[in-house]
Parts: structure tokens; C-alpha cells; sequence
């Protein structure tokens, strides 16, 4: 468009000119005498190349229009092109700015990272100090392990010389030693032998002290935890026995303020005739005073009179219990609860636990019930039972 004005400025500058040295020259003829009739038709042809010249300008104006106007069109199309540019450019700055400010948060992250990877070789190099000095440290301590094993292997051989001399010692005296082990096996016999004479009289002549027909249906308690009850006349009531024999109570004692009894009957497990022993709740002066129903867990035993590692004990927990059994009586006594084959008759008969006719039944109550693994006894007993009864096993 520019560039049309320009050429249409230039053409009409052009005419002017031309007009003006056509004007100079027709008032220079006329100054001169209107008779230089050359110069006019000069001047005419001149004029006339110029009207031709105007004719040619003016089509070319008119092209130049035509230029100018379709350049007017394309110039409001790209205006339209421009704008829409423009609205592009302005969602591509949006954008852009966008990921100006994601580029700005990565740059930020990578800046921490860094950091982070910084610190992370600084501590590398903190543990690999550390490392180096355990190194070293470690490469010491073989050294001087090694020091010791060559010294340990000289520590070796000299034992090893000294053990072929104290072999060479002992093969002469092998025969004495055979003769004194020979000496302390019989010795140690000897002493067994004692040991269970020793204790087999003690329960003989502590257990009668229990026996009697006035002990018949007493019990003696040991703390307030165990009960031994000296049952006299064992034989008879084991050969007069029928299935229609009621069950045999010791008189009433305490445990742990409780009132119970102790009972023994005999019962047939397939056809073979069981030691049965039974407790029973009873009604006592302190039952307000305890608390129902009654928890702990019995403990029954047959003591054999002369050697212990044949005593007889069975446990009776309180949850495997019918709870009649252990609640609060009204009446005089709760339904007896117990072990129904606690060991056979002929056990009772053939491995001395029947002594003068009489046998010995106890109970414990259990405090607590350690691991069976744990190497320690079902329960704990008190100070003076553990004195009296442990007199029987282990003296």
C-alpha cells in the first residue's frame, strides 16, 4: 500500500513539473513575441505527449486503485489472521506461563534434590571415613588374632608334648584308677542302700504316729492349704466292698477358711477295681466371710510309707468342676466331686502302700500352676509342710 502512494506521488509530481515548464516556456513565448510559432508546436506536442502521458498515469491511478482496494481486503484479512494470532498468542502465553511456573516449581524440586543429593555424598563420605577406620580397626584385630593363633599353636604343640608324656603317666596308672572306680561304684551302692533304709524307716516311724482307731475318720492339716488324712482299716473295707457301699468321709477341716471333708470310695473303670477319692464343700461358720464359688484347685494324693518317688497325685481344676459342687451351701454339704480312678487296688496292695492296714490320702490346694516345662513343682507349699512332708522323701 506504501508503495502505490509513493508511485502515485511521484507521478503527480511528475505532471507537476511538467505543467510548470510548460507554463515557463508559454509566458516565455508570450514575453517573446507570440510568433515563434515552432516553439508552440513544440511546446503543443509537448502538451499532447504529456495529455497522452496524463491518460497513461491515470490508468495506471486507477490500476493503482484497484491494487489499493484489493490490498485493503487482504490487508482486513490479515487483520483477521492477526487478531486470531494475537488470540492464540495471548492462550499461548497462558501456557506458557503455566509451564513457567511448572519449570519454576521443577526448578525448585531439582534445587532440593541436589541439596539432598549434596548431604547424601557428604554422609557417603562421613561413612566411608568410618568404614576406612573400621577397615583399618578390623585389619588390626586379625593381625592380632593371627599373632594369638601362632602362639596358641605353640601353646599346641607344647601341651600336645606334655599330654603324650602324661599319657605315657597315665597308661601306668590306668590300673590303679580302674581299682578306685571299682571302690566308689560299691561305695555308691552302699550309700543307695542307706539312703532308701533310711527312708523307708523314717516314714515307718513317722506314719504310724498317724494310725490308730481314734484316727480313723481325722485329718491332720498342715498349714491352711494341706490336708493328710490317716485312713485305718483299709483292708476290710476293700475285701467287704460292694457297688451298693456309700463313700467313706474324713471329719470336717479347713482350707483356707472353706469347709470340706475328704472322702474315698472304690470304683470299677473296665472291670477293675479303682482307689476313688472325693472333696466335698460344707457348710461353715465363715462362709460370709469368703468368696463363691470356690476357685482353687485341688490337688489328691496317695503317699506311699516307705519310698516317694511312688506317690500318687492327681490335679482337679476348678473350671472342669460342676458348679454345684463349689457354690455356696444352704444345706450341709454340696455334692462331692473327685478323681474316680486314682490308682487300682492291687497297686494299693502290691506297692506298699497299705502298711499295717492303714494308708495314707492327702490334699493340696494349688496357689499357682507354673510350665510344666519349667523344671518346678504343681504347687507351693507352705514353710512347715514343706519341712514335715519333705522329711519323708528326701532325708
Amino acid at each position: 500500500m506504501l508503495v502505490l502512494k509513493e508511485k502515485q506521488a511521484v507521478s503527480y509530481d511528475y505532471l507537476l513539473k511538467s505543467n510548470q515548464e510548460a507554463e515557463v516556456r508559454c509566458a516565455d513565448v508570450l514575453k517573446n513575441d507570440a510568433g515563434i510559432t515552432s516553439d508552440i508546436l513544440e511546446i503543443m506536442d509537448e502538451v499532447q505527449q504529456l495529455g497522452r502521458k496524463q491518460v497513461n498515469i491515470e490508468g495506471r491511478i486507477k490500476r493503482l486503485n484497484a491494487d489499493v482496494a484489493q490490498t485493503r481486503c487482504k490487508q482486513e484479512e490479515t487483520t483477521d489472521n492477526v487478531k486470531a494470532i494475537f488470540a492464540k498468542v495471548c492462550s499461548t502465553e497462558e501456557i506458557v506461563g503455566g509451564a513457567r511456573e511448572l519449570n519454576h516449581s521443577l526448578c525448585e524440586n531439582i534445587m532440593g534434590i541436589a541439596k539432598y543429593i549434596h548431604l547424601v555424598g557428604e554422609k557417603q563420605g562421613e561413612y566411608y571415613g568410618m568404614l576406612l577406620l573400621l577397615k583399618q580397626t578390623l585389619d588390626d584385630y586379625m593381625t592380632k588374632i593371627l599373632e594369638n593363633v601362632d602362639s596358641v599353636k605353640y601353646q599346641q604343640e607344647r601341651i600336645s608334648t606334655h599330654v603324650q608324656a602324661e599319657a605315657r603317666t597315665a597308661a601306668e596308672t590306668s590300673g590303679e584308677i580302674h581299682e578306685i572306680y571299682a571302690r566308689m561304684d560299691r561305695l555308691r551302692l552302699s550309700a543307695n542302700a542307706v539312703e532308701d533304709c533310711t527312708a523307708q524307716r523314717l516314714r515307718t516311724a513317722i506314719l504310724p504316729l498317724f494310725t490308730g482307731p481314734r484316727f480313723r475318720r481325722e485329718v491332720l492339716c498342715f498349714g491352711d492349704s494341706h490336708v493328710l488324712w490317716c485312713v485305718d482299716g483299709i483292708s476290710e473295707y476293700i475285701d467287704t466292698w460292694t457297688p451298693s457301699s456309700e463313700i467313706v468321709y474324713s471329719d470336717r477341716f479347713l482350707l483356707r477358711g472353706y469347709s470340706a471333708k475328704m472322702g474315698y470310695n472304690i470304683s470299677l473303670e473296665e472291670n477293675v477295681p479303682h482307689i476313688a477319692l472325693f472333696f466335698r464343700i460344707c457348710r461353715g461358720e465363715n462362709d460370709l466371710n469368703l468368696r463363691w464359688p470356690f476357685r482353687s484347685t485341688v490337688v489328691f494324693s496317695v503317699e506311699n510309707p516307705k519310698l516317694n518317688f511312688k506317690d500318687v497325685e492327681y490335679m482337679m481344676f476348678a473350671a472342669y468342676v460342676d458348679p454345684q459342687c463349689y457354690t455356696k451351701t444352704d444345706s450341709g454339704m454340696n455334692p462331692p466331686c473327685g478323681i474316680s480312678s486314682v490308682c487300682t487296688i492291687d497297686m494299693l496292695k502290691n506297692d506298699g502302700f497299705i502298711s499295717a492296714d492303714t494308708t495314707y490320702f492327702g490334699i493340696t490346694l494349688a496357689r499357682h500352676l507354673p510350665s510344666i516345662s519349667s523344671g518346678t513343682s504343681w504347687w507351693v507349699m507352705d514353710d512347715y509342710f514343706k519341712y514335715f512332708i519333705k522329711t519323708w522323701k528326701t532325708t
